[in-house]
């Protein structure tokens, strides 16, 4: 059954969860690197989807981090500045992780990314908290 108030960022963030599941159940197999980084991408995808949609805006449908990131609103530009820089590696990482048998992702870019994904989370929660004071800050002036 689905999940009552599911959001695109809750979608996103159960990504993670697979992503750290797997490392925490087989942190030695690097066999699993290519699953890994198929769950990453698809925490940024869902995670700027998320931002895109809470704001109005009408996004592609696309695995393209790069076509994302180019539409969103500005207060996200500085926050995926360093995913921009890897959208390219990131979204090769939905099809060919799937498609492409001998493709193999790095370790390094994993890490990389495994970072640039948690703290696009944290980033897109504390934006989200600001724009959410605001808001009760122009309501509680009227």
């Amino acid at each position: 059954m689905a999940e009552e108030n599911n959001t695109l960022l809750k979608m996103a963030m159960k990504n993670l969860k697979v992503k750290q599941a797997i490392e925490l159940t087989y942190p030695d197999d690097d066999g699993l690197l290519n699953l890994i980084g198929y769950h990453l991408q698809q925490t940024i995808e869902l995670a700027l989807k998320h931002v895109l949609e809470t704001h109005g805006i009408k996004y592609p449908k696309t695995h393209d981090i790069l076509d994302l990131i180019v539409i969103l609103p500005e207060e996200y530009r500085e926050c995926t500045e360093a995913i921009k820089l890897r959208s390219r590696e990131i979204s090769h990482l939905e099809a060919d992780t799937r498609y492409n048998k001998s493709y193999m992702a790095s370790k390094e870019l994993i890490n990389s990314v495994g970072t640039l994904t948690v703290k696009l989370i944290d980033d897109i929660k504390t934006i989200e908290e600001i724009e959410k004071k605001k808001i009760e800050k122009q309501f509680s002036e009227q």
